[in-house]
This record gives structure tokens, C-alpha cells and sequence, in this order.
């Protein structure tokens, strides 16, 4: 039996980072691969460093400095 829309949802954090352990891993693999919504709250937390990013530019600038 597979995991929980929740069970799943509290583990996305760890898994978007690389923490989640190979068993908690697959998984949430395994639960996304038939659950639409949760893929969807996934799609979010990997668009939370760009948004990040942009919010914490300084004003004026539309571009990270380049090193």
C-alpha cells in the first residue's frame, strides 16, 4: 500500500533538498507518480528558489550579479 496525500505533503521538503532517505524516496516517487495534486504542491516547492531569489533582490536590479 502506497502513502498519504499528507504523509507524502510533510515528507516534500526533505525530498526537494535530497534529505529524504532511499525508502522515504521511493515512496514519494511512487505516490507521485499516480497523485496529479501532489505532483502540482511539488512544482511549487521547486519554484521557492527562484521566487526566493527574486524577492531578495536588491531594488533596481532585474538580474543576480554575475562572479
Amino acid at each position: 500500500m502506497g502513502i498519504a496525500c499528507e504523509r507524502c505533503r510533510d515528507r516534500l521538503g526533505d525530498y526537494v533538498e535530497g534529505l529524504a532517505l532511499p525508502e522515504e524516496r521511493a515512496e514519494i516517487d511512487a505516490h507521485l507518480a499516480t497523485c496529479a495534486p501532489c505532483r502540482e504542491v511539488l512544482a511549487g516547492y521547486r519554484r521557492l528558489p527562484a521566487l526566493l531569489s527574486r524577492a531578495l533582490r536588491p531594488p533596481g536590479r532585474s538580474r543576480p550579479a554575475r562572479k
